[in-house]
């Protein structure tokens, strides 16, 4: 686990934080993570770099700082977080002459130099006009619209340019239409590169929660509630934070993750964070986001460990802070939107509903069959029954017409290369991994008679 010292197999049973105490752990989430960020507010400066690949981390460390530090100004929430110093390294930076010709020499990377002056500008403190002036014409002409963008980043463009009172040349349910909100995203099925694009089209469409410039002041019109739930479960049971809070802040937005998951996930980030002292980046040893904490690691070896910690976990504690923030914002919509919702599962049994649809995600299908079994019947997928008879439909897919379970293109291969002959798979994987789908699914189907 990169730049933790603690080990999150110490943490005790999962419980739920009760909806009128949401708002002071939240807090608390917001003051953990805003002490990290601004302990450290030297290494977000883009200034800092000897190298250019360095510069480029730098760059983008810098644009989230922004967002985060926007965020505290403009939602209409107090922040519980000191951001001095923070504050202060992009008030500073903003009006250095290179950052001004940066945003004119670069216009289509309106993506990465946006933020900063426009946080700078919200909070009254832009002193040269010839940084708006810059801004202004960048998201004003037609260059940062010219590179064709997916449409989480365009809506990103489209969200700088709604910041600055600038109207944009596509309107926002235009570019919802080709998003991924229409499809829907699999909370089995998804992968990181299918959930972050969901979660960004929400943040940037709904504008991060904020009122006052134009954004939707209600959830946008898309039912993704399946992913938000299954997702938000997966995520907590896998323990990887940093996609997690994500879901947990797009589905209070889109008031389609209820308050009482809302609950248990925030009891299992507040732990988390305390333990480390900040939000880390994952747990264990999941190979989908060490890509991006390697990326850093290497980036920023020759600045020594500091440098190298911030770069695996800034951006989670970041993301810590909006969520913390956006969902306080929130939480009062959000609690009457589900005025009428009782739940009465065991948040453990919940958890088990969430390393079902992990283990399936992973296409470890005995471990997920066995573990949905134990969770069938239950409280737990009563309160989320679209959630797990997602589960149960993703499970009978994977059954053959000869009655197997599971598809095993690589694994034959690999495990042929190793003299390991088509027989002796089906005798020693096959059958157990088909033994247990299916008793997992016949269990179930009696669960549904009674």
């Amino acid at each position: 686990m990169t730049g933790s010292e603690t080990s999150d197999d110490d943490l005790g049973p999962i419980g739920r934080v009760g909806p009128s105490n949401v708002p002071a752990e939240l807090r608390r989430l917001e003051r953990i993570a805003g002490r990290w960020i601004d302990d450290r507010a030297d290494l977000f400066d883009p200034h800092g770099w000897e190298r250019q690949d360095e510069y480029q981390t730098r760059l983008k460390a810098f644009s989230e700082l922004s967002i985060y530090l926007m965020l505290g100004d403009q939602l209409p929430v107090e922040p519980s977080a000191d951001r001095t110093d923070g504050h202060e390294l992009v008030v500073e930076r903003v009006h250095d002459r290179s950052y001004r010709e940066a945003i004119r020499r670069n216009p289509a990377e309106i993506r990465v130099y946006g933020y900063p002056p426009i946080y700078v500008d919200l909070a009254g403190e832009l002193r040269d006009p010839a940084v708006r002036d810059a801004l202004g014409d960048v998201l004003g002409g037609d260059a940062a619209w010219a590179r064709e963008r997916q449409p989480y980043a365009l809506l990103d463009v489209w969200h700088m340019a709604t910041l600055c009172g600038i109207e944009p040349p596509y309107d926002r349910d235009t570019i919802l239409r080709t998003s991924s909100l229409v499809g829907g995203v699999h909370p089995i099925r998804a992968e990181l590169e299918d959930v972050y694009p969901l979660t960004h089209d929400i943040m940037f469409a709904r504008g991060f929660g904020l009122e006052g410039f134009g954004f939707a002041t209600d959830p946008l019109p898309y039912d993704v509630r399946c992913a938000h739930v299954g997702l938000a479960l997966r995520y907590l049971a896998a323990e990887l934070y940093d996609p997690l809070l994500e879901v947990l802040l797009t589905g209070v937005l889109q008031h389609q993750l209820p308050p009482d998951l809302v609950g248990v996930c925030l009891q299992r980030l507040v732990e988390v964070a305390e333990s480390h002292g900040h939000v880390p980046d994952h747990s264990g040893d999941d190979p989908r986001l060490d890509t991006i904490s390697d990326a850093n690691t290497e980036t920023l070896a020759h600045l020594g460990d500091r440098a190298v910690d911030w770069g695996s976990q800034y951006h989670v504690n970041l993301v810590a802070g909006f969520c913390a923030l956006g969902v306080r914002a929130e939480w009062p919509a959000l609690r009457e939107a589900f005025e009428w919702r009782t739940c009465t599962y065991d948040p453990e049994t919940l958890l088990g509903l969430g390393e079902a649809l992990d283990h399936l995600a992973k296409y470890e299908l005995e471990s997920g069959a066995r573990r949905l079994r134990d969770v069938a019947g239950t409280d737990a997928a009563a309160a989320y029954p679209q959630v797990f008879e997602a589960a149960v439909t993703f499970l009978r897919e994977q059954r053959r017409a000869d009655g197997s379970f599971g598809y095993w293109p690589e694994e034959r291969l690999v495990l042929g290369r190793a003299g390991v002959d088509a027989d002796q798979f089906d005798r020693q994987f096959l059958a157990t991994t088909t033994e247990a789908c299916a008793d997992a699914l016949d269990a179930i189907d009696d669960e549904v008679e009674d």
